[in-house]
């Protein structure tokens, strides 16, 4: 008997036996006679699927040797007074090398021949419980390799108890199931899992009528295909990493990241900066400058931006506008209002004038600003982040406050109610902290939504606003219109 077993799973095997007392041991069980029928029984389980008959009898199988080792160390010679015969069980990986430990693989001699006193069997042979490890294949099988000795088995009990694995899937990187060493129970009204790779996206397969189909992957929003590594269709959101083709999948980076939506950097990187430990987000980033040597530059204390910038301001052609004599500069007050640049006076040299008054020289003077510079040490990251207004300071707090300064999101989710439920097919509404966190927040609760409510169940980014208070005026507003039109809360409002 060959099962189809998967880890976790306890098997229980008995059976009786007979045999005359009378007659001599010895003998030797052939290896290839049992390997050949072991062989036979895998390639109608499995369905050719892990090889055929040659490819698990040959010279590069592992099975040859495994159970010339299985013979020779579980059934030893027992001697003139009793036969060689046992019940035997071997458990095989799906790669089908043996699982040598006991009891996973062992054996059970017959014990005393004939019956008892009272004229019954002797007791059967057993074991109980046997501890399956490894998913994969259990061999159970009874042999007498005694010449001239009959030995009779009957009644052969195998009770199988299932585990909690019903499927174990193995991936390329990009997706692609490894089949020869992915594995699922074969079970009466199993159903398919569908939901695989990628952040557990439905696979759509076997949609024709012979069994095959396109083999890609529901990404909502897109088609992925697993065997090429790329999306059929273009990101919608392509504009926002120009440098990607519209059809790549997580930037050529699977082993990182994943995107169930279909979308640009739907799953962010995530980067510690600085000492505090503070997890920022930088998905196709809004870039407000860039710096030739990132390391280097320092942020403004009042713009926000780098110093290291050239500045849109022309300087004077020599000899043409008059110096003046530098005069001391007076130190900015502690919170000076910044001054937004000026535009470019004149393009080109041969529209100066002669002179120009002083007042009109100090436009062209820039100011030093004393004091130590703020710094970053992941600054590149820190001038990638979106940066509303130019004198942006971050609000590094605990992020529930109401004084969060931050720019947020509001997002709603939604899904498609089963046929014949009329109420709201809205979830929930919610904010995150688009400078910290981004997209974590509805990122970290689709997945369990989606367990809830099914796979239909997606978001979108209602506005953005300045900051934490602006939001939750705009999510308290967006609720009680809901319960003005659909007489209810969003349905998952209340969960956290």
């Amino acid at each position: 008997i060959i099962l189809k077993v998967m880890s976790g799973d306890k098997v229980d095997v008995s059976v009786q036996y007979y045999y005359n007392s009378t007659g001599t041991g010895g003998g030797n069980l052939s290896s290839s006679d049992l390997l050949n029928v072991l062989a036979s029984g895998l390639v109608s389980v499995s369905g050719g699927l892990h090889g055929s008959f040659t490819d698990l009898t040959g010279g590069s199988s592992p099975l040859p040797s495994a159970i010339t080792s299985f013979v020779n160390s579980n059934n030893p010679q027992q001697g003139s007074s009793k036969p060689q015969a046992f019940l035997n069980w071997i458990l095989l990986d799906d790669q089908f090398k043996i699982v040598g430990t006991y009891p996973q693989s062992g054996a059970v001699a017959v014990g005393s021949a004939g019956t008892t006193g009272g004229g019954t069997l002797q007791s059967p042979l057993g074991y109980t419980g046997i501890p399956v490890t490894k998913s994969g294949y259990l061999y159970i099988y009874v042999s007498n390799s005694t010449p001239g000795w009959d030995v009779f088995f009957d009644n052969l009990s195998v009770k199988t108890y299932s585990g909690p694995m019903l499927e174990e899937n193995h991936y390329y990187p990009f997706g692609l199931t490894m089949a020869q060493i992915s594995d699922k129970a074969i079970k009466t009204q199993y159903a398919e899992n569908r939901y695989r790779a990628n952040g557990g996206d439905e696979l759509q397969n076997k949609e024709f009528s012979d069994g095959s189909g396109l083999e890609s992957y529901d990404a909502f929003f897109r088609m992925y295909d697993p065997q090429i590594g790329r999306f059929w269709q273009q990101d919608p959101l392509a504009d926002a990493s120009e440098d990607w083709s519209p059809y790549s999948f997580v930037q050529d980076n699977p082993v990182s990241f994943n995107d169930p939506l279909g979308l640009t950097d739907s799953v962010p990187d995530v980067t510690n900066i600085g000492a505090k430990g503070v997890k920022a987000y930088a998905p196709a980033p809004v870039v407000v400058g860039h710096k030739a040597n990132c390391k280097t530059c320092t942020p403004n204390s009042n713009s926000g931006t780098s110093t290291a910038r050239e500045s849109p301001v022309a300087p004077p052609p020599p000899n043409e506008v008059p110096s003046p004599t530098p005069k001391p500069v007076v130190e900015p007050t502690p919170e000076p209002i910044p001054t937004p640049e000026p535009e470019p006076i004149l393009e080109t040299p041969e529209l100066l004038p002669a002179a120009l008054p002083a007042a009109l020289t100090t436009v062209l003077v820039f100011i030093p600003i004393t004091g130590t510079p703020k710094t970053h040490p992941e600054d590149e990251l820190y001038y990638a982040r979106p940066q509303p207004e130019p004198n942006f300071e971050p609000f590094m707090g605990h992020a529930n406050r109401k004084d969060n300064s931050n720019p947020h999101i509001v997002y709603e989710f939604m899904f498609a109610p089963p046929k014949g439920d009329t109420r709201t097919p809205y979830l929930k509404y919610g904010i995150s902290d688009e400078y910290r966190y981004s997209l974590e927040r509805p990122e970290n609760q689709l997945p369990g939504l989606r367990a809830r409510f099914g796979a239909s169940v997606m978001y979108r980014i209602i506005t953005r606003t300045i900051n934490r208070q602006s939001a939750l005026v705009i999510e308290d507003k967006l609720v009680n219109d809901h319960i003005v039109t659909w007489g209810e809360r969003p349905r998952d409002q209340d969960r956290p």
